[in-house]
């Protein structure tokens, strides 16, 4: 009876402990863009110090995290851009944090 409370223990307090911290939220998140970034087709050159520099410095803007303890979400904010995110929400989720890890949805 005791061992499943014991590994139940473990495992949360391992999930405890490993929950990604806000900069690594953002550090996934810039690699994200970076890799996305040729793929857009606008022509920029994505390790060019400029447009680092700039998605890194949006990044900062706009990413947060939302903590539960046990794991992290992701969150972008879109409350003070020009345009209007594609579905309409100023504060969306896009991905999750847990065990050390930011998993980013494949559509942000």
């Amino acid at each position: 009876m005791k061992k499943p409370l014991l590994i139940t223990g473990l495992l949360l307090v391992a999930l405890l402990l490993t929950n990604p911290h806000l900069a690594d939220h953002k550090e996934a998140l810039l690699e994200k863009e970076m890799q996305e970034l040729p793929a857009a087709g606008l022509g920029l050159d994505a390790g060019s110090p400029l447009v680092v520099a700039n998605v890194r410095s949006t990044i900062e803007r706009r990413a947060g995290r939302k903590d539960y303890w046990l794991f992290s979400l992701t969150t972008l904010n879109y409350s003070d851009a020009l345009i209007d995110s594609e579905d309409g929400l100023l504060n969306r989720t896009v991905g999750i944090g847990i065990l050390g890890r930011v998993f980013l949805w494949s559509k942000m």
